[in-house]
């Protein structure tokens, strides 16, 4: 019944953003609907493929963060996806999630190492539609490695577990970053998703990235080639 109910609670999730982005196309103003947001650039991990990590940037202030999601609302956004660096590094991200949610309206998806979720969990998961938990091996010593953080993978399970067990309504999925030496390991963490009953996606790291007029450039030697990819 729990995993019924956990199914059916993920595809109502998913089909409401679906049919907000119908909705958002309907209107025909070339606006986006989804707001990707680094919430903040800090992170204890140290992951190769990362481009984003910066601990000495300093954070948007609270009060930034809201008159921005008021605007945003205003504008027709729907949805918002917060990611990082590690959100819950921020000390009022539960304060964040609660305004988006409450206050504006909008739908929230929050990705996260699982380092601080066993923690901080009940600041942030009542307010969110979906949590997304990054794993980029089905072994803890392989995840430990590539993300720089000894204890990570054991950490991010009994984070995800905890998360089912109070809220077991919550759409839960993990999320690997598809790189090099991680091909073999695809049906190890479809396993591992089922195992934790969760849903699984791919995060594709590629070789280069495309530039202005047509070119490319290399900003990190992690990702597959297309082949292999």
């Amino acid at each position: 019944m729990l995993a019924s109910k956990t199914a059916l609670s993920t595809r109502v999730a998913i089909l409401r953003l679906v049919a907000r982005s119908f909705y958002a196309k309907a209107r025909n103003d070339g606006r986006p609907f989804l707001v990707a947001h680094f919430i903040t650039n800090h992170c204890m991990c140290d992951c190769p493929s990362c481009l984003w990590k910066h601990n000495d940037w300093k954070d948007a202030p609270l009060a930034e963060i809201k008159q921005f999601y008021r605007a945003a609302k205003q504008q027709g956004f729907m949805a918002v996806a917060f990611t990082g660096g590690e959100p819950f590094l921020r000390k009022d991200i539960g304060e964040i999630v609660r305004f988006v949610k409450e206050d504006v309206g909008l739908n929230i998806a929050l990705f996260t190492t699982g380092w601080f979720l066993e923690k901080r969990m009940h600041e942030v998961l009542p307010y969110i539609d979906m949590l997304l938990v990054s794993f980029d091996s089905a072994k803890a010593e392989r995840h430990d490695e590539i993300r720089g953080k000894e204890g990570l993978f054991d950490r991010a399970v009994a984070g995800i577990r905890k998360a089912r067990s109070f809220y077991p309504g919550l759409p839960i999925q993990i999320n690997t970053c598809v790189q090099k030496g991680i091909s073999e390991e695809v049906e190890d963490l479809i396993a591992l998703a089922q195992n934790l009953d969760v849903r699984i996606s791919f995060d594709v790291i590629t070789e280069f990235r495309n530039g202005e007029e047509g070119s490319k450039f290399t900003e990190t030697d992690t990702g597959l080639d297309a082949e292999e990819l």
